[in-house]
């Protein structure tokens, strides 16, 4: 399952999502100052990183709806695996599979 697809799953069980993380030299201010500069590990996290909800005073309930949803839009397609060539560390790359169980 590729994150474009778990976007789409969570968002069709009503679970907003957003987009991972983007390579900061590819930001408008800085894409001027690196421009033809290339750094893949980033570009490619970029492809597979998600944004949660996570708000300030999520209930309980809230929590676990967001879990199921997860759970349930990844059963049964789970093929999301960090790729080898990126080192991605731990506080960019969620691995929701291990998260969840």
């Amino acid at each position: 399952m590729k994150r474009d697809q778990l976007l789409r799953g969570m968002a069709e069980r009503g679970i907003s999502c957003r987009v991972g993380i983007q390579p900061l030299h590819q930001e408008p201010f800085y894409a001027t100052h690196y421009e033809g500069v290339h750094f893949p590990f980033s570009e490619e996290a970029a492809g597979f990183t998600m944004f949660p909800p996570v708000l300030l005073g999520m209930t309980e309930q809230q929590q676990s709806q967001m879990v199921t949803a997860s759970k349930d839009a990844l059963a049964g397609n789970y093929h999301w695996r960090r790729r080898a060539s990126v080192p991605a560390p731990r506080w960019i790359v969620v691995d929701l599979h291990a998260a969840l169980h």
